[in-house]
């Protein structure tokens, strides 16, 4: 049976795992970009406006998780506190 992490792992590696997700804002604008380029590439070459909209939201996503990022940063979670990562986990996916 599937057990979550923050029942399963030491609380300070949770937290610890948990922080990662938050940690690099600029790695994840970059790689977000990258995929709004690629996408925005495909919908000019073709003329799809599925594809243009496709890119727009990942457009959203960047700004929306980028905002969520900054939060956590203000959020000040301890190395031990199972309760305000877990909700943080669940916020990130």
């Amino acid at each position: 049976m599937f057990e979550p992490a923050s029942k399963s792992m030491p609380a300070i590696d949770y937290v610890s795992m948990v922080r990662s997700v938050y940690t690099d804002r600029r790695a994840m604008v970059l790689a977000v970009s990258a995929c709004a380029v690629g996408s925005g590439s495909a919908a000019f070459k073709t003329g799809s406006w599925i594809l243009w909209g496709v890119t727009a939201v990942f457009g959203l996503i960047a700004v929306f998780r980028y905002i969520s990022m900054t939060h956590f940063l203000r959020a000040n979670v301890g190395p031990t506190d199972v309760e305000q990562a877990y909700k943080w986990e669940v916020r990130a996916t």
